[in-house]
């Protein structure tokens, strides 16, 4: 696997062909998620095959917004299986990170058992203090992509995500719940 071969091919196509109206899935989106992708492999001490297969799938993980806005997942999985192969990824591996991409589509689905760090990791900020600007971001997102809401109904969508949300590993749980129930605090107080 050559990690750093695909960080320097995908980076920068992410840098400068993703739509200037991705301003939540955007090349900084996908940096975080590999940064926390990171921290949890090595908090909850994962074998080395394990971070690089979680890696590469961060790294990938919504390349597929370079194409299309819907389903963007197996776009996403279809550019891994395009490349990967070119990076010394074996067929198994490709698989696996393909798995770990399309579990991240919401409502999550594990479909590796590596799927609960990369699905923490890209909504990691839930129970961060940045969350109201990422969710901002995320709205305004939607709206420049045709997604016509309203702020109360964003806001309701938003608390119910909050309530039915779950981490899955440890680490995201012990750092983030309590942030993330804060937060949540906080929405249902806008309500009323």
């Amino acid at each position: 696997m050559n990690f750093s071969g695909l960080y320097q091919f995908i980076m920068p196509k992410l840098e400068q062909d993703l739509s200037p109206a991705l301003v939540y899935h955007d090349a900084e989106h996908t940096q975080s998620v590999l940064k926390t992708t990171i921290f949890l492999a090595n908090e909850e001490q994962l074998d080395e095959e394990s971070k690089e297969l979680l890696k590469s799938a961060a790294l990938l993980h919504d390349t597929g917004f370079l194409f299309n806005h819907q389903d963007h997942e197996a776009s996403s999985c279809n550019m891994a299986k395009k490349h990967l192969p070119k990076l010394g990824y074996a067929k198994e591996q490709i698989h696996r990170i393909c798995n770990l991409i399309l579990s991240t589509k919401i409502p999550h689905t594990i479909l590796d058992p590596l799927s609960g760090y990369l699905c923490d990791a890209d909504l990691y900020y839930l129970g961060g203090n940045k969350y109201e600007q990422v969710s901002q971001n995320l709205y305004e997102e939607m709206l420049s992509l045709g997604k016509a809401m309203s702020e109360t109904d964003w806001l309701d969508i938003q608390i119910d995500f909050l309530k039915q949300h779950k981490y899955f590993t440890q680490t995201a749980i012990t750092n983030q719940e309590q942030g993330k129930q804060a937060n949540l605090a906080k929405l249902v107080a806008k309500k009323l």
